[in-house]
């Protein structure tokens, strides 16, 4: 395989850092650590767990505590950092070894870290051959205060550290979701039947799932609230559109391609005497009720897909050209160290 053999077969544990925008990916530990300058130094904490609190009830004449519930907090990275144009063979591709290029490498690193909230977050991403990628959104958790003991460009040597808290608001690592089409036509019909179906997707992460669902093409509408036989039923009028089914009880259940959006120029318009008599005949008008609130008591699943479990899910559908996507998230409770 030539100097870059140790790159190419990828045999370490690799990291990566995805800017905002994602135009820049940081090689922060693998084979091509160090593309942009930035290599990750050993030592790295809070990747190999979820954060939790067990909370418990306690109180006189108990024998120890009654376990509540768990309550999962934003994960905290904690990690250290080398900056330079020259840390090893793959940095001296991009950068010359000098002072001005440090200043680069450590102006671009700090640019793709907002700390402000309303920022749009990078990605942490890291990959073994056993198992993939994990993925992660992150942002800048803490200010850096580190203690600078000599300049970076003393001695010609254009080095600096830096340590780094980094946030996690959703705790969990994730890889693609998995998603499984079934279209109800004559192929389907010899199959399963005619305007029935059957959608196979493996939840393999390490926490349960309520699947979601896509649902295309006016009819009536069933499927199967998770491991249970317990089926859902579901119209949808033509007016609806598509329709995104979620089974998670604490979302929204159903969403329309066009559910009445009351927006905020609307809401503005009728908090103005002038403006709602003049378009009060458009802000007034009956644009319907979301498909939600037509169905008599509502439409709810209650059972999830189990961590490293296969889901078989039973549907119908009597539009002939209907058809149902299913998408199965997958979460993990580590990333791949």
């Amino acid at each position: 395989m030539g100097p870059w053999a140790s790159q190419l077969q990828s045999d370490q544990t690799k990291r990566v850092y995805v800017s905002p925008d994602g135009l820049r990916i940081y090689n922060l530990a693998g084979g091509f650590k160090g593309n942009r300058g930035v290599v990750q130094a050993p030592g790295m904490k809070g990747a190999t767990g979820a954060s939790f609190d067990q909370l418990y009830s306690s109180g006189p004449w108990m024998l120890g505590e009654e376990p509540e519930r768990t309550d999962y907090r934003k994960r905290v990275l904690n990690i250290a950092l080398h900056f330079a144009p020259h840390i090893n063979a793959v940095s001296k591709l991009r950068y010359p070894d000098t002072g001005i290029a440090l200043e680069q490498i450590q102006a671009q690193w700090w640019r793709d870290w907002p700390e402000d909230v309303d920022l749009p977050m990078g990605f942490m991403g890291e990959f073994t051959r056993y198992d993939g990628w994990h993925w992660i959104r992150v942002r800048n958790g803490e200010p850096n205060f580190d203690t600078v003991e000599i300049d970076p460009r003393a001695y010609g040597n254009y080095y600096a550290t830096a340590s780094m808290t980094i946030h996690c608001p959703f705790p969990f690592y994730s890889k693609r979701a998995l998603t499984r089409e079934w279209r109800n036509d004559a192929a389907n019909a010899v199959i399963n039947g005619r305007n029935h179906g059957i959608l196979r997707l493996p939840n393999k992460g390490d926490y349960e799932q309520f699947p979601k669902f896509i649902v295309e093409g006016a009819g009536k509408v069933s499927i199967q609230d998770g491991m249970t036989d317990r089926m859902v039923e579901i119209e949808i009028l033509p007016s609806d559109g598509m329709v995104l089914v979620d089974t998670d009880p604490s979302a929204r259940t159903l969403t329309s391609e066009h559910d009445p959006i009351d927006n905020e120029l609307w809401k503005l318009i009728r908090n103005s005497e002038i403006l709602d008599f003049i378009l009060g005949d458009i802000t007034n008008a009956d644009a319907g009720i979301p498909i939600g609130r037509r169905v008599p008591g509502g439409v709810g699943f209650m059972s999830p897909i189990p961590a490293e479990q296969m889901a078989n899910i039973k549907v119908t559908h009597t539009n002939p050209a209907g058809m149902i996507t299913m998408v199965m998230s997958q979460w993990y409770r580590r990333g791949v160290d």
